[in-house]
């Protein structure tokens, strides 16, 4: 608990070190989050682009990746993350569009990518 008696320093970080800390971050009450966030305005009536399950398959060198955390983000978001199985693959349900993905290794580094999730993309190799 915060009692006000902490002092705190603030310093710069770099975009990778932020990525880091947040993946490695789980927030309980969301409602404790209040930020300023624009969003797009939703169209109203029209058509539904869909829903699908997104297969990712993350392989460094060829050889699949297993115990990798994938996480998925839109307008800043997180809708998912999950660990990567065996063979390196880790699956979300989700609506067809554009989203981040931002993948951590064993070795604790950040990599991140943009995807286009629809129809014809239901499975999407990602290489490290």
């Amino acid at each position: 608990m915060i009692q006000q008696k902490e002092k705190f320093v603030l310093t710069e970080n770099t975009p990778d070190v932020v990525e880091e800390l947040v993946m490695g971050s789980r927030i309980f009450d969301k409602n404790r989050l209040k930020k300023s966030i624009s969003y797009n305005i939703p169209e109203i009536g029209g058509p539904s682009g869909g829903i699908g399950v997104l297969s990712l398959t993350v392989k460094r060198e060829g050889d699949p990746q297993n115990g990798v955390r994938v996480s998925i983000r839109k307008d800043g978001r997180i809708l998912g993350s999950d660990i990567t199985t065996n063979d390196g693959t880790v699956r979300f349900r989700i609506a067809f569009g554009v989203y981040d993905c931002i993948v951590q290794d064993k070795a604790q580094m950040v990599t991140k990518y943009r995807i286009e999730f629809d129809a014809s993309h239901l499975s999407i190799p990602l290489s490290m």
